[in-house]
């Protein structure tokens, strides 16, 4: 409790410092967590991502690691489908706030960014605030797309979901279009092995990874919104569209929940919601000084693993944005 009471003392704080809401200040607060976390964590990170991109076409995409278990060993979120052995497309980070989970979230787009090219990977971010994740990668090249402020400005809300749609309907069209003797490819991996081939004029056709930050936030104010989000979680799959969500709440919004094949699940608001995630109410005692504590939890085999989440810091973050800022400057156009 002593914990917990330190947090709401930060948040209070930063409240009378910023004019924030309390609960805007909760969530700053929460993410701050990131800049004074130990460095043994960033390391670790880095190396491991070192070791995988060092593997070339051989790694497999979209395996990225996501924390450490209690013994040491790295535990991998892998959003390749089921029968590529992946835990399947679409991944749901849940925690109440100050569990860590926006710093979880950025810990995996940090590692989708630094282990892949934009060839290979490219992001759509949104955010219901307005200072957000879309700031701290902005500079990354993987980026297509940025939109914050999605709980209060109808304008960015209403783009978010015009471009959700036009990508689906877009790869919809290249699969169709594309295929061999005027066949359709049936999935993205069939592109890819296609684009691969000698001599193939294909184009490249990155993995799309929309994210979106708290997404609970938005279950009342963006009813549209999620009705875009639950298309892409059942029509994504095959087109190389994949969510990776936050949400402090798993009561709603529900089809996301569902749909979302794999979950990170930190600390829990009550007993029940931990019950519901885990089959135990372990989530809901994790203490709050530890913020990324939780369990990978993968539908397809029933399986809960717990590890500590890897909190790289914003300067690491910093020096990879301009580690790729040279390759940016030296494209066309």
């Amino acid at each position: 409790m002593t914990d917990d009471n330190a947090f709401k003392r930060k948040a209070r704080k930063h409240q009378q410092a910023t004019g924030d809401s309390y609960t805007r200040a909760r969530r700053q607060v929460d993410d701050q967590r990131a800049d004074t976390a130990d460095a043994t964590p960033t390391a670790t990170l880095l190396k491991l991502l070192d070791e995988t991109t060092s593997l070339g076409p051989s790694a497999p995409a979209l395996q990225i690691p996501a924390g450490l278990q209690p013994d040491g060993t790295p535990i991998w979120l892998d959003l390749r489908d089921e029968h590529e052995g992946g835990s399947g497309p679409h991944g749901l980070i849940t925690g109440t706030t100050g569990s860590g989970k926006s710093t979880a979230l950025m810990s995996l787009i940090f590692a989708l960014c630094i282990r892949h090219s934009p060839d290979e990977v490219q992001l759509i971010l949104g955010d219901p605030r307005k200072h957000s994740i879309a700031d701290t990668f902005a500079d990354f090249p993987h980026v297509r797309a940025c939109f914050t402020d999605l709980e209060r400005v109808d304008r960015s809300a209403t783009e978010f979901v015009d471009t959700i749609r036009s990508v689906l309907a877009e790869r919809t069209r290249i699969l169709a279009d594309a295929g061999p003797n005027g066949a359709p490819f049936d999935t993205i991996s069939d592109y890819h092995q296609a684009h691969a081939a000698p001599n193939s004029t294909l184009p490249a056709l990155p993995f799309l990874i929309v994210v979106v930050d708290d997404v609970y936030t938005l279950h009342r104010s963006r009813p549209t919104l999620l009705d875009a989000l639950d298309v892409l979680t059942r029509k994504g799959r095959a087109l190389g569209v994949h969510l990776l969500a936050s949400t402090s709440r798993i009561s709603s919004p529900r089809p996301l929940f569902d749909n979302t094949t794999c979950h990170i699940v930190l600390r829990t608001a009550t007993e029940a919601e931990s019950r519901r995630l885990l089959g135990t109410v372990e989530a809901a005692h994790l203490p709050a000084a530890r913020p990324g504590a939780g369990w990978l939890v993968t539908k397809g085999n029933q399986t809960s693993v717990a590890f500590n989440g890897f909190h790289p810091s914003r300067s690491a973050i910093s020096a990879a944005a301009r580690r790729f800022a040279p390759a940016t400057q030296q494209q066309p156009g």
